[in-house]
């Protein structure tokens, strides 16, 4: 059973920084208006679109502007009731814009903020107290003073290992993301993007399109989203190099070399495409995973300034490039400085580090102190644990998310960027939200996040349930990474030779007796939780498909080694069953075919779908002669 503390608390994400509960409830009535103090500014009516949509999903009431002016002393406020006694109201202006204040009394609902931001996050708690913490139409009276602890709270997603998200979809990632009070996002390109001067380089049906990241740019600002360009431009340039007009220009494995101009006329034409259209001050160049640097055509380079000078030469031709062509902040990931420390002291000041690390550990302080030290402005940047998994690592997403964004803040973090990978190519990005949203948690309140009080807000605010089962299910499921023969529940765990068992055969199957009885459990909890599911029900599809992959690998693991032991022992009622078994794993192999194309196009473009269908069939045929193997007299 789960370990989740249902004590009683608001169910809200991110948590406020401040909440007085008092006495009473304030009840929302069929036709009810909302006041602005600003009722022709864009933004403010933007945000009251979204409480308006909020409670007619709730409640199925209908919101009106009204046209006068609320008469207020804060400069961005709304109103639902009467707002006496709330008038005088108003934000710290020292907490900055994205400060709120919001007070709900028995007559009225309040809220007064600095900026447009902060008026937009008071509708977001709005919204999650109607979503989640709602007693019929009402609401518990209360007063919230919130802020964000970080300046810069956001996520990337990776569009560039084969899954190619719709503009759609990227849309509605931003909507999701702007509820949870994060303020960028970012997407990792290596190569799938439409370039205009290079036309080869992004597939034709894998790419996104100028004219769409313009769209999803100017979309995003309504969301208070800013949009972080980004183009990987050092290693990871495979995709890139493999094409003959740009095959000379590498430097071993996947690194453009820089041992040529011609490496930086191209890159400068790149930048040319997709710069400036992310008008966002910071571009991201990535230049992280190096290994054969210097072992190339900068061999001669190498020998004169150094690992440390080469890495530091080509850092500072970018980002002469970006900063004088295009006005830009440059980032960049900050592994290999870490990894050669003579690199740091050669980077323009100006540069914004990048701090990345995947692991649990207790304390991140040994990679953010070398770039405080020397100066440096730098951006913690944890994971979701995703990369080639069924599904999420979540305990490790969760210990690395809290302790990285924690010690960022206690060294000023000017950033929080979590990160989602797709480094096979296979991962569905909807089953990242847990961990994206626990970053929304720790980005937010660094300091005094709490997974108990978040596992049991979860579900109400992201799924607008009352109860609790899919964080219960992610308990549940946390268990199974650990299991020993699962391989970390790493995609390959699914698509290898089940067969092929190894030594240690009573380990194994302990472990798939294991891992069978969790997946029954939470298999359970997740259909429950879609039946109640008012909001995002069809992500939990998602979920569910990953542990039906896992029920799979159990199912099936059980069936052969009772096949291979009956088949020894000359039990021949032994072996039929066992041989049923698997006729019904193969059945279920093609159903998670069919349940993973349908889960792909609810996400992506048609590029790269056939990496994953042709795994499929080609498993499909070791499922067949697996049976007619030990079907044979």
């Amino acid at each position: 059973m789960s370990n989740l503390n249902t004590k009683t608390s608001l169910r809200l994400i991110p948590y406020p920084q401040e909440i007085c509960l008092e006495d009473g409830y304030f009840t929302f009535e069929k036709s009810v208006s909302v006041c602005l103090s600003k009722p022709d500014d864009a933004d403010d009516r933007f945000a009251t679109a979204q409480l308006a949509l909020e409670m007619e999903k709730v409640f199925g009431f209908t919101l009106t502007i009204a046209v006068e002016p609320l008469k207020v002393s804060a400069d961005h406020a709304l109103c639902v009731g009467k707002y006496e006694g709330l008038a005088e109201l108003s934000a710290d202006p020292d907490l900055g814009s994205e400060c709120y204040i919001l007070k709900v009394d028995s007559d009225g609902i309040m809220i007064v903020a600095n900026g447009s931001s902060g008026l937009f996050y008071g509708v977001q708690t709005l919204k999650q107290l109607i979503r989640a913490n709602s007693n019929g139409n009402a609401i518990p009276c209360l007063t919230i003073s919130d802020y964000p602890q970080i300046r810069w709270r956001g996520y990337s997603d990776d569009i560039t290992r084969g899954s190619s998200p719709t503009l759609d979809f990227l849309k509605r990632e931003i909507r999701i993301a702007a509820e949870y009070k994060l303020n960028f996002f970012t997407f990792y390109i290596e190569h799938q993007f439409e370039f205009k001067k290079h036309p080869k380089i992004g597939p034709p049906d894998g790419s996104l399109k100028p004219e769409e990241l313009s769209e999803l740019v100017e979309y995003a600002k309504q969301y208070h989203i800013e949009i972080i360009g980004c183009f990987q431009s050092f290693g990871h340039f495979a995709n890139i190099l493999k094409h003959p007009e740009y095959s000379h220009l590498g430097e071993s494995g996947w690194i453009i070399s820089p041992a040529f101009e011609e490496s930086y006329l191209l890159l400068s034409d790149l930048y040319s495409d997709l710069a400036p259209l992310t008008p966002f001050e910071f571009f991201n160049v990535c230049c992280d995973e190096t290994q054969g640097l210097g072992e190339g055509p900068s061999k001669t380079m190498l020998e004169k300034v150094g690992i440390e000078g080469l890495y530091a030469y080509h850092i500072n031709r970018i980002y002469d490039i970006l900063k004088n062509k295009y006005g830009k902040r440059v980032m960049m990931w900050g592994d290999i400085a870490l990894q050669h420390p003579g690199i740091i002291p050669q980077l323009p000041k100006d540069i914004v580090i990048l701090d990345w690390a995947y692991d649990p550990r207790d304390n991140f302080e040994s990679t953010i102190i070398p770039f405080k030290d020397a100066g440096f402005e730098f951006f913690v940047c944890p994971g979701v644990s995703c990369w080639s998994r069924i599904l999420p690592d979540f305990q490790t997403a969760i210990i690395n998310i809290q302790h990285f964004y924690r010690d960022g803040a206690k060294h000023g973090a000017l950033g929080a960027w979590n990160t989602t990978w797709d480094d096979d190519g296979e991962n569905l990005f909807n089953y990242n939200w847990h961990g994206i949203l626990w970053g929304a948690e720790c980005s937010w309140r660094p300091l005094e996040s709490d997974i108990d009080r978040f596992n049991v807000a979860f579900d109400g605010c992201f799924f607008g349930s009352s109860q609790t089962k899919v964080s219960e299910a992610i308990v549940l499921l946390s268990q199974t990474h650990s299991l020993p023969g699962y391989m970390g529940m790493n995609d390959g765990a699914f698509w290898r030779d089940f067969t092929n068992v190894g030594d240690n055969v009573s380990e194994l199957r302990a472990s798939s007796e294991k891992l069978r009885d969790i997946t029954a459990e939470t298999l359970a909890l997740l259909e429950d939780a879609k039946s109640t599911a008012t909001q995002n029900q069809d992500i939990i599809d998602y979920l569910i498909f990953g542990v039906l992959r896992m029920q799979l690998m159990a199912l099936r693991q059980l069936a052969y080694f009772d096949a291979k032991t009956a088949k020894e022992e000359n039990n021949e009622a032994k072996l039929s069953n066992a041989l049923d078994i698997l006729k019904i794993a193969l059945s279920k192999h093609l159903e998670l075919r069919r349940e993973y194309e349908r889960l792909w196009f609810g996400e992506n473009r048609p590029y790269a779908l056939s990496w994953t269908l042709d795994r499929f069939d080609n498993a499909t045929k070791e499922y067949k002669n697996v049976i007619e193997h030990y079907g044979r007299q």
